[in-house]
């Protein structure tokens, strides 16, 4: 299967989940905290509203995948900022499992194994960005107006 076609699969489970999103993204940041101790402190300090950020992230990220490059300028700044916080890129392949794990502890079997492999294509794409701009690659937006 395509990167386009993956992504599309992401985008319409990404849709038929909604019910779901709030408990898939608290989730997500407990897991993450259990899985990288550096963001321990920021994701557990923050409770609720990391988990809100978190799922505004996400939804972003899952719709951002019909425009690649404006996606790609996102991610690149967010990994900037994660830098600025502190965060270092070994921190993302945490994320990846903290998503992928959350998304089969909330839906069970219904995450069967082409959309479970279209959410790690889709989340392999989305780390690589954010850890590209965690190591100062600049968004292609800042690099035209230089």
């Amino acid at each position: 299967m395509r990167y386009a076609e993956r992504f599309a699969l992401v985008r319409a489970h990404f849709r038929a989940i909604k019910p779901y999103r709030a408990r898939i993204s608290r989730l997500a940041v407990e897991r993450l905290a259990e899985f990288s101790p550096q963001t321990r402190a920021l994701a557990l300090g923050g409770g609720v509203l990391w988990a809100e950020r978190f799922a505004d992230a996400l939804r972003s990220a899952v719709y951002g995948t019909r425009r690649l490059d404006d996606l790609e300028d996102s991610l690149l700044a967010m990994g900037a900022q994660h830098a600025a916080m502190g965060l270092g890129p070994e921190v993302y392949p945490a994320l990846r499992h903290a998503v992928l794990r959350s998304l089969a502890e909330t839906l069970g079997d219904s995450l069967n194994e082409p959309i479970r492999e279209s959410w790690d294509a889709f989340l392999l794409c989305a780390v690589g960005m954010l850890t590209r701009g965690n190591a100062g690659a600049e968004p292609r937006a800042a690099a035209r107006a230089a």
